[in-house]
């Protein structure tokens, strides 16, 4: 019964994987170098992984959507249907509206950096990752979408926006919002 048991774990772990692979390789799946860790720049970089979907010209509003967890990914495994889009129908977005979908790093289609260093795996870090991308794609017309663990994330997006450090958003939504008493595995007390 062990054997079965331990030979079904590995099926389901090779069929996970293959199904990630499959998602990740989507025409909207893109990628930004980002740094490891912004407390030591020396360990370098790596390629975080995040899925545009466009549906409109620039001018459109942008969702950049930061799911919870830590260990959600939000990243779209549907087929590509230009009439209809389930994560924008979750989330209650306009259809409208442009994307960004993400996954935390180790998550998903960012399952590839999972060997990153166990202190890398900070809200901050979290946190720059959707600056490469805001960055990189130039986004003055966005607005952040938290959920839940990524309440945290979108609440020091807003921080790093009022330093100048990103353009301010047009809104942040948080929804199911953790308190200020959530802790990391650093014991480190989160922002409200």
């Amino acid at each position: 019964m062990i054997i079965f048991f331990r030979f079904f774990l590995i099926l389901l772990g090779i069929q996970t994987l293959q199904a990630n692979e499959n998602i990740c390789i989507k025409s909207n799946i893109y990628s930004v170098s980002t740094a490891i860790s912004i407390d030591q720049p020396q360990p370098g970089t790596f390629q975080y992984y995040y899925q545009y979907i466009q549906k409109g010209d620039p001018s459109t509003p942008t969702i950049v959507v930061i799911p919870g967890g830590p260990g959600g990914k939000s990243i779209d495994d549907q087929p590509e249907n230009p009439y209809f889009d389930w994560i924008q129908m979750l989330y209650g977005f306009p259809q409208k509206y442009n994307a960004i979908l993400t996954d935390p790093r180790s998550i998903g289609c960012n399952q590839v950096n999972k060997n990153l260093p166990i202190d890398s795996f900070s809200s901050q870090n979290v946190a720059n990752d959707i600056v490469a991308i805001i960055l990189k794609l130039n986004l003055k017309n966005y607005i952040i979408y938290g959920h839940s663990y990524g309440t945290v994330v979108a609440t020091l997006l807003g921080q790093l926006s009022s330093a100048g450090i990103i353009p301010k958003p047009r809104a942040i939504i948080l929804s199911g919002t953790l308190g200020n008493y959530f802790k990391n595995h650093k014991e480190e007390v989160m922002p409200a």
